[in-house]
């Protein structure tokens, strides 16, 4: 049996393990609290469907920047009118998309609609505030019958 000398330092490092486990938790429920509440509430990331943003296109946004995530050699095979090429998996990409005025409304799309998705996520963190998100990418703006080109802003 234990004499009750070792006991208490047992206990004693059983609690001292407690408080700083308690204490990470509240640090690491204190700092996501923080970013969630800096995180700016008039921003969105609106997903659109193929329908919706041709409406958008042609009704009153035409100065809206749209942008083509996908690789120069994917963009080559056709995009949408007047649109920026900026490779999503370019080391560059962030840095590129510095150019964009984030308070004005951006429209981004890929192949299929994930990596359009995640830079969505990444754009709104960065500070730009209207995102929209083309939903299927560039297949459900083929598979809808609108107009693709292979020429255009670069």
């Amino acid at each position: 049996m234990d004499n009750p000398e070792s006991l208490s330092r047992k206990n004693k490092v059983y609690v001292l393990i407690a408080v700083i486990g308690i204490t990470f938790v509240c640090v690491f429920v204190a700092f996501y609290k923080l970013q969630i509440e800096n995180r700016p509430s008039d921003s969105f990331i609106m997903d659109v469907d193929a329908g919706r943003l041709y409406q958008l296109i042609n009704e009153s946004c035409a100065c809206m920047p749209i942008i083509d995530l996908r690789t120069p050699a994917e963009y080559a095979t056709g995009h949408l009118n007047n649109t920026y090429n900026i490779d999503y998996k370019s080391a560059s990409f962030m840095s590129t998309m510095q150019s964009f005025d984030k308070t004005s409304p951006i429209v981004i799309y890929c192949k299929g609609g994930s990596r359009s998705a995640n830079a969505s996520v990444d754009l709104r963190d960065d500070g730009f505030k209207y995102i929209y998100n083309l939903i299927g990418g560039i297949d459900a703006w083929r598979a809808r019958g609108y107009p693709i080109v292979t020429t255009g802003i670069e």
